[in-house]
């Protein structure tokens, strides 16, 4: 969360390529890929045992991940129809929904939901594999990745394969799975040493030939490497014991999906009122920063309580009632059965 709006606030702050900017901005981006890691590493850890846990599962997210899109849409399409003239019609929110608020910073979550309405297949495809099948899994997936970027992109010859079920942001979300199932002592010292030199990688490149490769912060090679070992340093070597701090970090991450949703318009319509132009760039990413995250969560906080925790928990606790019952009107029919 909080490195998703620096990543946008340098964005603004700083214009320039100097290396320090690009080695923030490679190092901040790692967000992004972690991210999808840690929803892979969750959601492909569920067990499906009939059509019903699917079910339930696809209406969980429904509730917890397209439905906070739907509104935050709108109301970014209310924001731009008072504020920039837009035309109000269905038909301008239907076009801004599914095409022009996609390649905004919501990017990720329309990524998401694709990737959320295959857990159910690729859960128990790889719940169902021992090590050594995953290891192949993961070569597979890097050596496509490697492929890609030397061969149609470094070197400028033609790549004609697709298909790859696990190819770009799929396969970061497979890794959050592979890794903490398969992880060892062995296997992190490499992965580190691919980190290294997958994030020396990204930001030559950035540096010396800024357009030569594509989707450089997304499913690039050496963009994997670093994102890996970023997620593993931060799921395996980093331990909290204070209470308080665990307080603090389980209160932003309850409210940390819908400060991702709202922070564009934040930063992007609100900070400008009050921050102005501010001449030194250090100065304005910190007080762009600051006032997006700490605007953002109030906001949060806010849309949270009042509107999606409330609909969310009626909504389930329905579907959970009524699971309940099934087993009960299941039984009371099958005695009327028997009894004819």
């Amino acid at each position: 969360m909080l490195f998703v709006i620096a990543i946008q606030t340098l964005m603004l702050a700083a214009q320039t390529a100097e290396v320090g900017v690009l080695l923030l901005t490679a190092l901040l981006f790692a967000s992004n890929g972690a991210f999808f890691m840690i929803s892979g590493r969750f959601n492909l850890d569920k067990r499906f045992h009939s059509a019903g846990d699917i079910l339930k599962f696809y209406f969980k997210r429904l509730l917890t991940i397209v439905f906070p899109l739907l509104v935050t849409t709108t109301l970014m399409y209310v924001t731009d129809v008072l504020l920039h003239d837009r035309k109000v019609s269905l038909g301008w929110l239907y076009a801004s929904f599914m095409g022009s608020y996609a390649n905004t910073h919501l990017w990720f979550v329309y990524v998401l939901i694709g990737l959320i309405f295959s857990t159910p297949i690729l859960a128990k495809a790889v719940q169902n594999m021992d090590h050594g099948e995953l290891h192949i899994l993961f070569a597979l997936g890097l050596v496509w990745a490697a492929a890609k970027l030397f061969l149609a992109e470094v070197l400028g010859l033609h790549f004609p394969f697709s298909g790859w079920i696990l190819g770009g942001h799929a396969f970061l979300f497979f890794l959050g799975y592979y890794l903490h199932t398969t992880m060892n002592p062995k296997m992190k010292k490499w992965i580190y040493l691919a980190g290294i030199a997958g994030f020396v990688a990204t930001v030559f490149f950035s540096y010396r030939a800024p357009d030569l490769i594509q989707d450089m912060y997304g499913s690039a090679f050496p963009y994997i490497l670093y994102t890996m070992a970023f997620y593993t340093f931060i799921t395996e070597d980093v331990s909290i014991h204070r209470e308080s701090v665990k307080r603090v970090i389980t209160f932003l991450g309850k409210h940390s999906f819908t400060v991702y949703l709202i922070h564009w318009t934040v930063l992007y319509e609100a900070v400008p009122f009050a921050v102005g132009n501010l001449e030194n760039p250090a100065l304005d990413f910190f007080v762009r920063f600051t006032l997006t995250f700490l605007l953002s969560l109030c906001g949060a906080v806010a849309v949270d309580n009042l509107l999606f925790f409330p609909i969310q928990k009626k909504l389930m606790g329905l579907v959970e009632r009524e699971n309940a019952a099934l087993p009960r009107r299941q039984y009371a029919k099958a005695n009327q059965q028997a009894r004819k």
